[in-house]
């Protein structure tokens, strides 16, 4: 049985259906009558030094924010530690009678109470604990004890404040008059002379000199506790993400595009209307081309931030993808980063905001310092090797967090904070990997990252066509209208731009339709820009997890959708798949595998030709970039395909193969 629930039985604070069953097993048991007897005995003030005892400590186990081995440690260490079970029973008097919402600790700044000096007062035994029950009370009823309210406490302070101030006063008087009264000086007796007729001269006293006074001592300060070595590094645990409790997060956006949200991995996505609500639990996701603002409460925005691999300093950052979470108090919003960017923002007007982000088991808190401070938080998947592939590892994460402007600090463990600062801005930055797990930097932001502030990817000349783009699928994605069906409309409308139709299939590929895409890359009909588009779109929905790439094909099994939906024999989709990974950096410069592209554009089936032709391009300008140097048509004859394979074959012998660096 928890140490808790014994103080709760004895200070009358568990239901009537507990009480007799704690009792019973208390009373019952030797350990739990001698448990009964310690408590008693040191519930007396001063019986034991508390002093040494972590307050913070202390108040984590009462809150309930350790992990249960440390609980389990703490609670062992209690069986002979007397100072540590008496600092925990005068603790656990203090608490109110009903705790409010949220986590002791944050109760206790909200209503102003300093809880550690609180702690220390307790275990000083110098605050009041429980009042006792008045006489009058009647047999069987509950004893009124009053809670350590704001005011209560703020009068304790008060008055242990004016008691020192006046103690100090008193000794600082009593040193000073020491000081300043001397012993009497002692008088010379003049020697007897015969009795004459005259008076003898009066007496004069001669003059003392005050002595000098000691300057008083300074204060020394009094020693600081001393914690428990052995607990202290579980101090204090991560606060649980809410991932069920439903709310309203805020009001959808009317400025930046399409925001898209379903409730559950299986449910459609659908367009969020300007001014409907946004709830917690809720996935949300701004497409390639849309940014759309999240007003919060509390003064400060969250931009999600989704762009086209072309204006994108990191073609895997496309979508952005995450889900909002009740936040606790004092904390602007709770979020989990799927995917993509985000823009953390303060108005003008707003001082400080605090952010809990979450990403792949991790936890960091963000604050803003100051009107107009921003930050930006990136999240990208280190993509699917072929052997990752194989044996079904799980992708890394990379995390990027950059302060665009103004201060912020970020918590990103227990004991572990970093302050960044946009001026001057060697201190930018920091990153972090699920494969090194620490966070490091800060350093410098680069010169050559200019998109890294979101106003960057819709501006500029070169950009105007798909800004155009942008506009036609934001009328096309209407509320109402299924997202994917709007898509597909604009792919196969002989109206739509080949900007919009490319911005339209890299969309497709975010949301997830690899079925639509996979036709797209086999679609006779289709445009050869088309399908290049759609092959591109596919590699980049499989590179971000080994999941998606066994969905097409699990080698184990030698099934998935390409052998049963789309009939190519286990060989043919293994190889496929294989052509969809991205390359590593050794692979991409060897010259055997660039040759092995290349005989492919002239395979039987036309998926692998189009993937084949889509490698030999995101090798020569880019992974994902829409285009190639070598004009090719997997639709066309065997000679227009030696054409291009010679000129391929050209570029590998001048060494020009990867012309951009391969995706780390």
């Amino acid at each position: 049985m928890e140490l808790r629930k014994v103080l709760d039985y004895l200070e009358d604070r568990l239901e009537a259906s507990e009480v007799a069953e704690v009792g019973a097993a208390l009373r019952g048991r030797p350990e739990g009558r001698a448990l009964l007897d310690r408590i008693r005995k040191l519930s007396k003030p001063g019986v034991v030094d508390g002093r040494d005892i972590d307050p913070n400590l202390i108040a984590a186990y009462l809150d309930g924010m350790l992990s249960e081995e440390a609980v389990r440690d703490l609670e062992r260490e209690t069986q002979q530690n007397d100072a540590l079970l008496a600092e925990i029973i005068g603790a656990h008097s203090c608490l109110p009678r009903e705790m409010p919402t949220g986590n002791g600790l944050a109760w206790g700044q909200r209503a102003g109470l300093n809880i550690p000096r609180l702690l220390r007062a307790a275990g000083q035994r110098t605050m009041t604990r429980v009042l006792p029950a008045p006489a009058t009370k009647k047999a069987g009823s509950k004893t009124n004890r009053l809670p350590v309210t704001r005011d209560r406490a703020r009068g304790i302070v008060i008055t242990l404040a004016a008691g020192f101030v006046l103690l100090l006063m008193a000794w600082a008087g009593f040193v000073w008059e020491s000081g300043m009264v001397t012993a009497p000086a002692k008088v010379e007796e003049p020697e007897a002379e015969p009795v004459a007729t005259n008076p003898a001269p009066p007496r004069v006293a001669p003059v003392v000199r005050p002595a000098p006074v000691n300057p008083m001592p300074a204060p020394v300060p009094p020693p600081m506790p001393a914690p428990l070595a052995e607990l202290k590094p579980q101090l204090p645990m991560p606060v649980e993400a809410d991932t069920t409790t439903r709310q309203k997060a805020c009001s959808a956006p009317a400025r930046g595009g399409v925001l898209l949200a379903k409730n559950g991995a299986e449910s459609p996505w659908k367009r969020v209307s300007a001014g409907d609500e946004v709830s917690t639990q809720d996935l949300l996701m701004a497409a390639p081309g849309f940014m759309p603002e999240l007003d919060l409460p509390g003064g400060a925005r969250m931009v999600l931030w989704g762009n086209m691999p072309e204006a994108s300093g990191n073609p895997m950052v496309q979508e952005c993808e995450l889900r909002m979470h009740p936040p606790a108090m004092g904390i602007t919003a709770d979020f989990t980063l799927m995917e993509g960017r985000v823009y953390l923002k303060n108005e003008a007007g707003t001082v400080e905001s605090a952010f809990n982000v979450r990403f792949a088991g991790e936890t960091w808190e963000v604050r803003l310092l100051g009107p107009g401070a921003e930050v930006l938080v990136e999240k990208v998947p280190m993509p699917v090797s072929e052997e990752a592939w194989l044996n079904g590892s799980a992708v890394g994460t990379e995390i990027i967090l950059a302060s665009i402007r103004g201060r912020a600090r970020v918590q990103v463990g227990p004991a572990h904070g970093l302050d960044l600062d946009a001026v001057p801005s060697d201190r930018a930055f920091i990153s972090w990997n699920s494969l090194r797990g620490t966070p490091a930097g800060p350093f410098a932001m680069r010169a050559d990252e200019p998109l890294w502030h979101a106003e960057g990817a819709r501006s500029g000349r070169d950009r105007q066509v798909y800004i155009a783009a942008f506009r036609e699928l934001d009328q096309a994605m209407s509320r109402g209208m299924n997202p994917l069906v709007a898509l597909d409309n604009i792919v196969n409308r002989a109206s739509s731009t080949s900007a919009a139709r490319l911005t339209a299939l890299t969309v497709l590929g975010c949301l997830g339709d690899f079925n639509r895409l996979y036709g797209e890359m086999t679609d006779e009909q289709a445009t050869e820009e088309r399908r290049q588009a759609a092959a591109g779109s596919l590699r980049h929905w499989v590179s971000e997890s080994t999941d998606r790439a066994k969905l097409l094909h699990d080698p184990n099994t030698e099934t998935g959708y390409l052998t049963v939906k789309r009939d190519l024999t286990p060989q043919e989709a293994a190889y496929l798949v294989r052509l969809l990974l991205p390359m590593g950096e050794a692979q991409a410069r060897d010259h055997s595998t660039q040759k092995a592209l290349v005989a492919d554009l002239s395979h039987p089936r036309m998926a692998i030709r189009v993937a084949a032709q889509r490698a030999l391009t995101d090798l020569a300008v880019g992974p994902f970039i829409h285009r190639s140097p070598v004009i090719y048509n997997s639709r066309g004859s065997e000679a227009s395909w030696r054409l291009a394979q010679g000129a391929w074959n050209r570029l590998i012998d001048q060494g020009k193969l990867p012309g951009k660096p391969v995706i780390p």
